[in-house]
């Protein structure tokens, strides 16, 4: 459990490197998309792998960390160039108030689906999820074109 853990934060740190480095895409929603299409296929594989492939499970969770800060990052970029600052505390507060809100109702739902189909049934599903989203994400036009409206 403990590898898992600093896979996870060794992960997120590396993502966060990454795009400092790289400064992803002219259009950051395509970054913050590709994130989570990667994110996807990360859970993805994680579901798909066996019980006795730990190492290959680690390495997965290090990937999917690694993706947080791909779309964290250019996402909170895009609110800042496109939120009036006179409202972007309010949005960013709605945004993380969100996001808390979600978390347990998503534990709720992985609890029971989690003992009824299988954990690794559970991460496959998410994955394939994420992936699904993502890349129809890529096709409609008034989430590629966010940036276009500006404060």
């Amino acid at each position: 459990m403990a590898l898992l853990e600093s896979a996870s934060g060794i992960g997120i740190i590396a993502g966060g490197v990454a795009l400092s480095i790289w400064g992803g895409c002219r259009r950051r929603i395509l970054t913050a998309l590709a994130g989570v299409v990667g994110l996807g296929l990360g859970l993805l594989l994680t579901g798909l792998t066996s019980a006795d492939a730990f190492p290959l499970a680690v390495v997965c969770v290090f990937f999917i960390a690694a993706m947080i800060p791909i779309i964290d990052g250019p996402i909170m970029a895009i609110v800042q160039s496109t939120v009036d600052p006179a409202l972007q505390g309010r949005v960013f507060s709605l945004i993380l108030s969100l996001s808390a809100a979600i978390a347990p109702l998503g534990l709720i739902a992985a609890g029971p689906a989690s003992d009824l189909l299988g954990v690794r049934a559970w991460y496959a599903a998410g994955g394939l999820l994420c992936v699904l989203l993502g890349v129809a994400a890529f096709f409609r036009p008034a989430i590629v074109h966010i940036e276009d409206q500006h404060a």
